[in-house]
This record gives C-alpha cells, structure tokens and sequence, in this order.
C-alpha cells in the first residue's frame, strides 16, 4: 500500500518535498489549502497514514498556531526533516530589477537571504501562490 500523507500546498511545494524526503519519492500527497486541513486529514485513519507540516522556521522561528494544531489533535510527530530552503526571483531574460512592476510572493519568502533588494512598494503579499489564477500570473509575467 502506497503511503499518503497530507500537505499544505500543492505539488512542488516545499512541503511535497519535506514528504518525498521523509516516506521517499512514491509518497502520495493529498494538498490541502491551509494547516487545519492538513491536521483534519492527517488524523483520518481512512484518508490518511499522517501528515507533514512545518512547525518550525528559521527566519519566524516557532510556527505557534501549528502547534496549537497538533496540541488540539490526536496526533503525534513521529520524525523530523530539515530543509533547506533556496528560492530565487525569476524573470524573463532581459528584465532588469527595474523593469519590474509587482512581485508576489508569500511574506515569508521575500524575507529569505540571499535575494535581491525589492522595493517595497512593489512587494504584494500573497498567502498562497497556488491559489492565485493561472491568468492573473501570466499577465505578472508579461
């Protein structure tokens, strides 16, 4: 039997990752939208064999409403994974830092080392990028 776990976010997310490095490259995901849905799915035996979500981070430190989560349920951690989060700001070739107009990204990304100063005011937060509509990226993008 093939091991399914839930994750916050989609395919390729972090949180995919994290869950193919822990149960290995067959795990099936089942992505849920927010941390409540990971912890409700997680802990139905039916849909389920767990979860994987962050509880901590290195730039926020302790995610405290995920363990507010996993006090609240029935479930234990029952391993750990350290991930090295590397993300980048891409755009077309050709495009200059300013040339660009918008960036969107969640908060937490745009406070990860290593990238490019962003102006501010081009910053527009956004708590999932998976849920923005494919036709709203693609007009960012061009």
């Amino acid at each position: 039997m093939q091991t399914r776990v839930s994750i916050q976010g989609y395919e390729g997310s972090f949180h995919q990752v994290a869950a193919r490095q822990y149960f290995g490259k067959d795990v099936t995901v089942i992505p849920c939208g927010n941390f409540r849905d990971v912890v409700k799915i997680a802990g139905n035996k039916k849909e389920s064999e767990g979860g994987v979500m962050a509880i901590e981070n290195s730039i926020a430190g302790s995610i405290l409403p995920n363990y507010n989560l996993l006090q609240k349920s029935n479930l234990k951690v029952t391993g750990e994974i350290y991930l090295q989060i590397r993300q980048h700001l891409l755009v077309n070739p050709g495009v200059s830092i300013d040339d660009i107009r918008e960036v969107h990204s969640h908060p937490m990304a745009i406070q990860q080392p290593g990238l490019p100063p962003i102006p501010l005011r081009l910053l527009v937060p956004a708590k999932d990028l998976c849920n923005l509509m494919p036709e709203r990226l693609l007009r960012l993008a061009g």
